[in-house]
């Protein structure tokens, strides 16, 4: 009998367990994106002092001068190593997990940072790739009226997101531009002229 051969009950759980630990990195890279650092180094210290504990004797940091000063640049860098780290940690875990599940002929999992979810890439159904992104926003825009009171604005933010592109696969894409894009709403006028003639809506 093969060894390594497995139930469906088996498959199914190990399915049920590999979601888990998707989720649940997931989850840990959005907490990153949506919390302040400061809220994130009272957690830590709250929840899981040993690892605040650890990160700063790993990387020579005096915590109790730190606390003692209330030096709050220090304490968001300390936040900032602890989950990042832990995030790539979770990316390593899941590179392994994602070879047995092949193996298994259980669909993985794609993780993201969630930017596609942003109005702007929402307007071009959420493309994941800046060659996509650049390819098809100058098709749409060629077939914009240039006089149009919105067309400039729109130019100025499509090469501006083309500037500061954060692949949706970026586990730690950078905070500011992330923030930025994600709560940057489409005006009406833009919606209106990029959706209009290329049937995009």
């Amino acid at each position: 009998m093969n060894i390594t051969m497995i139930t469906e009950r088996e498959k199914h759980l190990m399915g049920l367990g590999y979601r888990q630990t998707c989720y649940e990195l997931k989850a840990l890279i959005m907490y990153r994106i949506e919390t302040s650092a400061d809220e994130m180094f009272e957690d830590l210290f709250t929840t899981s002092r040993a690892s605040v504990d650890d990160y700063c004797s790993r990387h020579a940091i005096d915590l109790a001068g730190v606390l003692l000063e209330g030096d709050k640049d220090a304490k968001k860098s300390i936040a900032l190593g602890i989950v990042e780290r832990n995030i790539k940690e979770g990316i390593r875990e899941k590179a392994q997990y994602d070879e047995d599940i092949k193996k298994r002929n259980i669909s993985t999992i794609r993780i993201t940072n969630g930017i596609e979810d942003c109005p702007w890439l929402k307007l071009f159904n959420s493309p994941n790739n800046l060659q996509w992104w650049s390819k098809n926003t100058g098709r749409v825009l060629e077939q914009c009226d240039p006089s149009h009171p919105s067309y400039d604005k729109a130019v100025r933010v499509i090469n501006h997101i083309r500037d500061k592109w954060i692949n949706p696969q970026d586990i730690l894409p950078n905070l500011e531009v992330y923030r930025q894009l994600m709560t940057y709403e489409v005006p009406e006028g833009c919606r209106d002229l990029l959706t209009f003639p290329y049937g995009n809506s």
